[in-house]
């Protein structure tokens, strides 16, 4: 048979009889066609099976990229925290508190009359104890300087309730005026959270 005349071929004109004849005579050929069939069907199916787990990979990655991202930003916040608590002023106890604030006393021309522990307020998170301190200095300067040294200190410190006047009844001329300080140093220690 030629292509042309393939082209000019009636297809309601075929005689299957003509066919199955042709086929039965012709066994290597109806082998060869079944093996076309079986391949092409095989092959279809094959096709499907990739396609159903390439969308079941899809999927699988999808989720584990999603968890990916959550172990990360968890890696991240954990990360965060150990910086933090890293760069976080360190808390003190009270008697080395007592210590520091002398020799800082000291160091900005200060006179310590007298310290008393005062309130400790604790919750969940943190703890903060206070003591109470009565200074006298000969300048408000030395005074402004003793605070900023206190609370720019590597510890967890604050100051607060700070009240200051003028010594009364002295002779103010020779030495200047006394300044009478009264205040509460705050050391806060934050309570450390299992859970979070």
């Amino acid at each position: 048979m030629n292509i042309n005349d393939l082209t000019k071929m009636d297809l309601k004109n075929i005689d299957l009889t003509k066919v199955i004849a042709y086929l039965g005579i012709h066994t290597d050929a109806l082998i060869r066609m079944a093996i076309v069939v079986v391949t092409v069907l095989g092959g279809f199916r094959l096709v499907e099976q990739y396609l159903e787990q390439t969308k079941v990979f899809s999927v699988q990655i999808t989720e584990m990229e999603e968890k990916l991202m959550q172990v990360m930003s968890y890696e991240k916040s954990v990360n965060g925290l150990k910086l933090f608590w890293e760069k976080a002023p360190k808390p003190i106890n009270d008697d080395a508190l007592v210590n520091y604030m002398t020799d800082l006393a000291t160091k900005n021309n200060l006179e310590i009359l007298s310290f008393s522990p005062g309130q400790v307020t604790s919750d969940k998170f943190y703890t903060a104890n206070k003591i109470k301190f009565k200074l006298k200095a000969r300048e408000y300067k030395d005074f402004v300087l003793f605070v900023r040294s206190v609370e720019n200190s590597g510890f967890a410190l604050r100051a607060e309730a700070v009240s200051c006047s003028l010594e009364q009844g002295t002779n103010q001329s020779a030495t200047g005026p006394i300044i009478n300080i009264q205040m509460e140093i705050v050391s806060i220690k934050v309570n450390e959270q299992k859970n979070i």
